[in-house]
């Protein structure tokens, strides 16, 4: 629930959604609160939130599982990248990449993304 007034808050707003759509999160709903700044929902509005969050997940969410096997298949080439470019000594770009995937995927890519930033830090130990 986001103010109507709140022109910052519902562009993060739109941005979250549009990531989380990304990552397979379905079932999203969002409520403007019409006439509102960022100030705390009055009970018409607390009372839409509450339904939206006790009503059945919408189909989309039954049916999250082909998005889910694309995110996994496209983490899965992103980390082997990672394993490759550390095997290769590029170390810098495997630790680039490693970031980047963590700042998207999160804990979805661990425990594999932990493991290859240990054998990161093992080679870069190495090498220097």
């Amino acid at each position: 629930m986001t103010g109507e007034h709140e022109d910052l808050r519902l562009a993060e707003d739109a941005r979250s959604r549009k990531t989380m759509q990304e990552l397979c999160v379905f079932g999203l709903d969002t409520r403007t609160m019409p006439g509102r700044g960022h100030e705390l929902a009055d009970s018409t509005a607390l009372n839409r939130a509450l339904t939206a969050l006790l009503a059945p997940p919408p189909a989309e969410v039954k049916s999250s599982g082909d998005c889910r096997a694309r995110l996994e298949t496209d983490m899965t080439a992103q980390l082997n990248h990672v394993e490759d470019l550390i095997a290769s000594g590029a170390n810098d770009e495997a630790r680039r990449l490693l970031g980047k995937i963590d700042a998207r995927y999160g804990g979805l890519a661990a425990p594999r993304s932990i493991e290859l930033a240990g054998k990161y830090a093992q080679r870069h130990q190495a090498q220097n």
